[in-house]
């Protein structure tokens, strides 16, 4: 009766344990999700995509092949802010993650690196016109009015792209030729 009252009990532990494992791994992963994703749009944030973008242009370095930026911002964001609110601009922000995400292929990751600036990052950039395509795909998305309190409201976007190996071969080259194309 001692033993199995024990066994019990150890199981009862057993239970509990790996009900706190499970638990830990859960908060484990809800951290990292933190730590790599920006909390208003669910992209990846400043802090994954830059180690992210180093690691994906030296495999194009190694495998021969493009890779590619597009910096993007939304001309007239602060207006929408001043003017409606920031809930209104934070509306705005989460639309233009989910276009940018529709029009995106599944291997291109976009990331919001704060305020109304983003950036894309693209592999397999086979030529200047397939990358363009893209960013007029892009524009076009951002063309569309986005839905507010009975509003329509309209904004432009910038965007710059750099290209490996045609613009820079570094990725802090490759930023700069696309903020300065933006």
């Amino acid at each position: 009766a001692t033993v199995q009252q024990r066994t019990l009990e150890l199981n009862r532990l057993y239970d509990a344990l790996a009900r706190d494992i499970e638990r830990r791994k859960q908060l484990e992963d809800e951290l990292r999700t933190r730590a790599s994703t920006d909390a208003l749009t669910g992209l990846a944030n400043r802090a994954f995509i830059l180690p992210y973008a180093e690691k994906r242009l030296e495999q194009a370095r190694r495998a021969g092949s493009g890779f590619g930026l597009m910096l993007f911002d939304l001309d007239g964001f602060k207006a929408v802010n001043d003017t409606h609110g920031h809930a209104a601009g934070d509306e705005v922000l989460c639309v233009v993650a989910q276009r940018a995400r529709q029009v995106c292929r599944g291997s291109d990751v976009v990331a919001r690196l704060g305020g109304d600036e983003f950036l894309l990052a693209f592999e397999g950039a086979g030529s200047v016109d397939d990358a363009l395509a893209l960013a007029r795909r892009l524009l076009a998305s951002f063309d569309e009015p986005v839905p507010w309190g009975g509003l329509r409201l309209k904004l432009g976007s910038s965007i710059g792209m750099a290209l490996y190996p045609a613009h820079a071969g570094r990725l802090d080259d490759l930023l700069a030729a696309a903020d300065s194309a933006m």
